[in-house]
């Protein structure tokens, strides 16, 4: 690893660990995810060139692939939850008798609970990518492939914290309840117990 790229990662870090609200908890939760997408794409990658391996070396170049889009869509998502919640302040601070005030905090709010939605949907899909492959790696590999279940489940978790956070004040209506039926979903995806 080049140190460029290091320092990149420590400027995300350093940004996360000030007083600035982005990044925050969505866009660590995102970098986590893509972390275990990563993990899941070495895995599959390392079996696929694996001579041992070559009666699923198709398929792991395939898993490795799917792992590398889930990659790029997770690391997307960390700019996409900052706008979110840039997007939700902005309505905020619009003065309390403005007309558009409530339509602006509506939609926001909106945008603000489906953006981590969405990072949870994927996160669980790189769980269920990285349980696929757990029995077929290589067993030098097997603890990065664990690892990838480990943290795309921490980032199903961390995302779902935002989502059910900004439901909280939206009305018991028929989007909020495809989006508890979305929660449920990637809790059963993802292998997690939950409400």
């Amino acid at each position: 690893m080049e140190i460029n790229e290091m320092m990149r990662i420590d400027a995300f870090t350093e940004r996360l660990a000030s007083a600035d609200p982005t990044p925050g908890g969505g866009g660590a939760a995102a970098l986590v995810g893509a972390q275990a997408a990563a993990l899941a794409e070495m895995a599959a990658r390392i079996t696929a060139k694996n001579p041992r391996y070559a009666e699923v070396a198709m398929e792991m170049a395939d898993c490795a692939t799917q792992a590398a889009a889930y990659r790029r869509q997770l690391l997307a998502l960390i700019a996409d939850d900052a706008q979110a919640f840039a997007g939700w302040m902005a309505a905020w601070k619009q003065p309390a008798d403005a007309p558009e005030r409530d339509t602006l905090l509506r939609e926001a709010s909106a945008t603000a609970t489906e953006v981590p939605l969405v990072l949870a949907e994927t996160a669980a899909a790189v769980v269920v990518l990285a349980e696929r492959l757990l029995p077929q790696v290589t067993a030098g590999i097997r603890a990065d492939a664990e690892l990838a279940v480990i943290f795309g489940r921490a980032a199903v978790e961390g995302a779902l914290c935002n989502v059910r956070i900004n439901m909280e004040g939206r009305p018991h209506d028929a989007t909020r309840s495809a989006w508890e039926e979305r929660v449920r979903n990637v809790l059963h995806r993802a292998g997690i117990n939950g409400t």
